[in-house]
């Protein structure tokens, strides 16, 4: 499921709902691939409902040489 934007090259449009989605349609694996900030109470919860439903949910290690944990299940 494409959550990028391809008028705002790296934006990212609605990925919660993205992954929401992709895990209501039974994926195995959801791969969010993007950086931010901290966070929030909003990504905890939808990442807990994706992984309640079957749903393995990945994130990249960084782009910028850090090793700091942001999230964690």
């Amino acid at each position: 499921i494409k959550c990028g934007s391809d008028q705002i090259p790296g934006s990212i449009y609605r990925g919660y709902e993205a992954i929401a989605y992709a895990a209501k349609l039974g994926a195995d694996v959801i791969s969010c691939s993007w950086g931010g900030g901290a966070p929030s109470a909003a990504e905890a919860d939808v990442i807990a409902q994706a992984t309640a439903m079957g749903s393995l949910v990945v994130a990249a290690s960084g782009n910028d040489a850090l090793d700091n944990d942001n999230f964690g299940h």
